[in-house]
């Protein structure tokens, strides 16, 4: 490629500079792609104007382009570093040079100008100049260092007296390693927020050159320098008391918040209006009133009503004045009582100054009137503040007597922004000073001025809309080379909420002080002892409440330490405080002090910083409380399990009942197909009587568990030997331990040995053990029946090398509706009342059962302890069985509405040889009554129409001559079941289903 294309693409592409080629004349030949895009003037329009057309007219009336070129034609070369115009008018500023071009005997024949836009930096460096003399002004510490090796580059007077290095002694140092720099998270984690976002803002944790250690808060934003590198711009502010202040406001605000939930005051809220908006379920306990009778005003109806008036009048002027109320009234208890209330609300104000709602409490204080010789009042006013502090800058011009404002400082003050902006009168916002301030400023401006100190000053300054607001201003002045003072300037800091912030934690702190001392609640604070390596060891009580001995026990205690007060407290105590102390993590914990015999609620929380041991503890006696809880969770515990056990009970209770109707309702079935075959029938007969009679015995039990849980059970005591009831209990016995081939040993001694009891209800607890030991012990086995006597008692054992028990169950073998855990192909079946009946009866004699086994496969023994009779042998009449005569045949009247029962009855009763009608309720029975004149009337007591106890009275109301044997048939066989019968006029009381003997001895008697 020739050199002049070479050439043309070079001046083609270099688009970022502008190449104008001139003719000698300063006419322009040549017009690049560079050129157009800084001036806006395309290549046609530009090429035959002269070269002065991009030269500003101050430049052009100075002849700067003929000049300019006259340089260049001299010396080879002219500078064009200067403003130029576009096509368009506006300005920019360009570094460029124009260069002679010569032809080859040295003469020129034109030139070259190649230009370059640096408006940007231009104007950075004009900005540069004014910001570097603003952050000289800045209170905050300005520090700027490089991005890539951390150098300090910038460090400015603020920096200087924050952290005790002059500026000569700081740049160059890494800012991060200087200062000992903490971040939040890590230095590693702020630098890539700053590549990635160009800012990081935080706390920080700065060491200071005296080794102090302060807090700033802190701004990072990231620029480029003239160079382009990365440069870091850091503004750090002193926080250190700011964020001290807040943290014992907020740890203040915490306790307060915490007592208030925890004391016995009425607390109530209000609306912004002054009415009550808010339920306060701790009023409505006290008075009495509901929600609908207490909201808006309602409330003053719990109060005297010659007080009423009062009362709403001084609400009300509270509320419109947006000041503390206080009042001192009675008001109704929900017993009808009037008791003394300290009353007292206040103001909860917005950062708009508008109040957003009204908090207070009502404190008993009945008792302090009645000895108090006068009122006591007392007022606290909260004041409110508004926005957020802001510096603001400022300039005075000493000689113009003149100051130039930025916005924050023209809104403090409450200048006009347009009269600010050009700099107006210092009286204008000398004005806004409070007056009693005035003079004070003044005077330090002047000192200033005069000596060349730093300006500094606090005072008051009212804003434009009337709100006063603290201030502290701080400056230098700076002077010409004669000494006149040019001009002073500064910034100012708003204070105002460091101010409200100091208030509120000493409004807070008396509120702590007033309800510590009134409250039920124990209240002490203490300092944790800890050995050098920072390991809890005592701790010594430093204030208490007066509740404190009340709810603790101990007296005198502050000074003391709790080793002191109680020698053997428990360990764990101290390491709790200590752990609360060390972390400052509150906690609330409810524990038992066995060595001060108490339970305590507690809640524990560290007062001040890190560095802080001490502990404040808030707490109260629960000891009578915890033991209502634990007897209440026991009972529930019992009636969970009593539950439980109901519920297994009754599900194995519909499987007792399955069992041997199953095989009745089959042998039914069977005769029915059986063609009347006698053998079948009479086997099918025997089968059904031995279910029968089981149903029987399931019924009895669970009759007995019944009337011995009621305590209705009868005991027919009589002397016996013990000898009987062993026999009886073992041939009742025997059936179920021969049909498994048990073999069954007796051992009865030789003497007689009597016993005072019900002999029927010690041989059913006998064969009741004996029975279960059949069922729970493998074909083949070997059962012991055993009776010693141990002083004045008989011990009656039953064992076996059965199944066993699991030691689990042995506690709760005789509860019941307990069945002992066996898997299911070893179940035998029952009720799980058999055993519960073995020891209430039992104990019923004033006896006593156990069981023993040595767990699952290993047998068991049951030993029964029963006294024997006063006084050994006993003599006693011989009984004589009753034979019953001989049955004659009768008139039965049958009345039942169960029909299939009525039915089998009567066909039982025509097969002995007697005449029954069948009627199915009352009605029917008192008719046939009289028509079909009975012996003897057999009568359902649950009838419909007119149950049995009716048709008893009715039919005796009747007198008849012949009076009808009246016979009750019922389910019910207790006590109270058979003299309700009586009086309405039975003669007997059977129960169902009819035992077959006793109803002949009944008909034969």
């Amino acid at each position: 490629m020739p050199a002049q294309q070479r050439l043309r693409l070079f001046v083609e592409q270099a688009k970022d500079y502008g190449i104008i080629i001139l003719d000698e004349a300063g006419m322009i030949l040549d017009w690049s792609v560079g050129a157009l895009q800084l001036t806006g003037w395309t290549a046609e329009e530009a090429i035959g104007q002269p070269g002065a057309i991009i030269f500003t007219p101050e430049d052009q009336a100075a002849r700067m382009p003929e000049r300019e070129l006259e340089t260049a034609r001299r010396e080879g070369q002219a500078p064009d570093v200067r403003w130029h115009l576009r096509k368009d008018g506006s300005r920019f500023f360009v570094d460029g040079t124009t260069f002679a071009v010569y032809n080859d005997t040295g003469l020129a024949i034109g030139f070259g100008k190649i230009l370059i836009d640096i408006t940007q930096r231009k104007r950075l460096a004009e900005e540069s100049e004014w910001q570097a003399s603003l952050l000289e002004l800045s209170h905050d510490a300005v520090i700027a260092w490089d991005y890539a090796s951390g150098g300090i580059v910038y460090w400015n007077r603020a920096a200087e007296a924050l952290y005790g290095y002059a500026a000569s002694e700081a740049i160059g140092h890494s800012c991060s390693g200087l200062l000992k720099a903490r971040f939040p998270e890590s230095h590693e984690a702020c630098r890539a927020a700053l590549s990635r976002h160009g800012e990081w803002q935080g706390l920080l944790s700065h060491a200071t050159r005296a080794g102090r250690r302060i807090r700033v808060d802190s701004r990072m934003v990231l620029r480029s320098d003239r160079s382009g590198q990365p440069i870091v711009l850091e503004a750090n502010r002193d926080v250190t008391a700011e964020l001290h202040a807040q943290e014992r406001l907020q740890q203040s605000e915490e306790r307060f918040r915490s007592l208030v939930t925890a004391t016995t005051q009425i607390v109530w809220l209000a609306g912004a209006d002054g009415r009550s908006s808010t339920d306060s379920p701790s009023w409505q306990r006290f008075t009495g009133q509901s929600w609908e009778q207490c909201r808006d005003y309602g409330w003053l109806d719990a109060l005297p009503a010659e007080e009423r008036a009062r009362v709403a009048t001084l609400w009300r002027q509270c509320i419109a004045e947006r000041r503390v109320y206080e009042n001192e009234h009675e008001v109704r208890r929900h017993d009808g009582q009037y008791r003394w209330m300290a009353v007292r609300g206040v103001p909860i104000v917005d950062a708009d100054g508008s109040v957003r709602e009204w908090i207070g409490t009502a404190t008993d204080i009945t008792e302090r009137k009645r000895n108090e010789l006068a009122l006591y009042e007392a007022r606290m006013r909260l004041e409110a503040t508004l926005n957020a502090a802001e510096v603001a800058t400022w300039i005075y011009d000493i000689p113009a007597n003149r100051v130039i404002a930025d916005r924050n400082l023209q809104t403090l003050f409450g200048v006009s922004t347009a009269a600010a902006d050009g700099g107006v009168p210092l009286e204008a916002f000398t004005r806004a000073i409070h007056p009693d301030d005035l003079a004070e400023v003044n005077r330090r401006l002047d000192e200033a001025i005069r000596s060349g100190s730093s300006y500094e000053a606090a005072y008051r300054v009212r804003r434009a809309d009337g709100a006063w607001r603290h201030v502290i201003a701080r400056g230098r002045a700076e002077y010409a080379t004669d000494g006149r003072a040019l001009r002073l300037p500064g910034v100012v800091l708003d204070v105002s909420e460091q101010r409200r912030v100091e208030q509120r934690l000493r409004s807070s702190e008396e509120r702590f002080r007033s309800l510590i001392t009134s409250m039920d609640e124990a209240y002490c604070t203490i300092e944790v002892i800890a050995d050098d390596m920072g390991r809890p060891l005592d701790y010594r009580f430093l204030e208490t409440n007066p509740a404190f001995e009340l709810q603790s026990g101990l007296s005198n205690a502050p000074g003391k330490t709790i080793t002191d007060l109680v020698p053997t407290i428990e360990r764990h105590w101290i390491e709790l405080y200590g752990r609360v102390a060390a972390t400052g993590e509150p906690i609330r914990t409810v524990q038992h002090a066995a060595s001060m015999g108490r339970w305590f609620d507690v809640y524990a929380t560290r007062l001040g910083g890190s560095d802080s041991r001490s502990v404040a503890l808030l707490f109260k006696d629960i000891t009578a409380q915890k033991r209502a809880q634990d007897a209440l969770r026991q009972l529930a515990a019992d009636l969970s399990r009593a539950n439980h056990r109901q519920s297994e009970f009754l599900a194995t209770l519909a499987h007792e009942l399955r069992n041997p109707l199953a095989p009745i309702r089959t042998g039914l079935d069977l005769m029915a197909v059986s063609e009347g075959k006698p053998e079948t029938i009479v086997r099918m007969r025997d089968m059904i009587g031995r279910q029968v009679d089981h149903l029987v015995h399931l019924v009895d039990d669970l009759l007995d568990v019944a009337r011995i849980s009621s305590g209705k059970i009868q005991l027919r005591k009589a002397p016996v030997q013990i000898a009987e009831i062993i026999a009886h209990a073992a041939e009742a016995s025997m059936p179920v331990i021969e049909a498994k081939h048990h073999a069954l040993v007796v051992d009865v001694p030789d003497e007689a040995l009597w016993l005072n009891a019900d002999q029927n209800r010690i041989v059913q607890v006998i064969s009741n053990l004996l029975t279960n030991a059949a069922k729970y012990t493998p074909d083949g086995g070997h059962i012991a029946l055993t009776v010693r006597q141990e002083e004045q008692e008989a011990v009656i054992s039953v064992s076996d090398n059965g199944m066993g028990i699991p030691p689990s169950d042995l506690g709760t073998l005789f509860e019941i509706f307990t069945q002992v855990g066996r898997n299911m192909h070893q179940a035998q079946g029952g009720l799980g009342i058999g055993l519960s009946l073995v020891r209430q009866l039992t104990e019923k004699h004033g006896g006593s059962v156990s069981a023993a086994s040595a767990g699952p496969g290993q047998g068991s023994v049951f030993t029964v302890r029963l006294p024997l009779a006063p006084g050994g042998h006993i003599d006693t009449q011989p009984r004589h069985d009753a034979y019953p005569a001989q049955e004659r045949q009768m008139r039965i009247l049958l009345a039942d509405d169960n029909r299939d029962a009525a039915a089998t009855i009567a066909e039982l009763l025509r097969a002995m040889g007697h005449t029954v009608e069948v009627v199915n309720d009352g009605q029917q029975a008192l008719g046939s009554l009289q028509r079909f004149d009975p012996d003897i009337a057999l009568v359902d007591i649950g009838m419909p129409v007119m149950n049995g106890y009716e048709f008893a009275r009715a039919a005796r109301a009747l007198q008849r001559e012949e009076k009808t044997i009246l016979v009750a048939l019922t389910g019910w066989g207790d006590a109270d079941a058979r003299k309700r019968s009586r009086e309405a006029g039975f003669d007997h009381h059977l129960t169902k289903p009819i035992d077959i003997a006793m109803l002949r001895s009944l008909l034969s008697g």
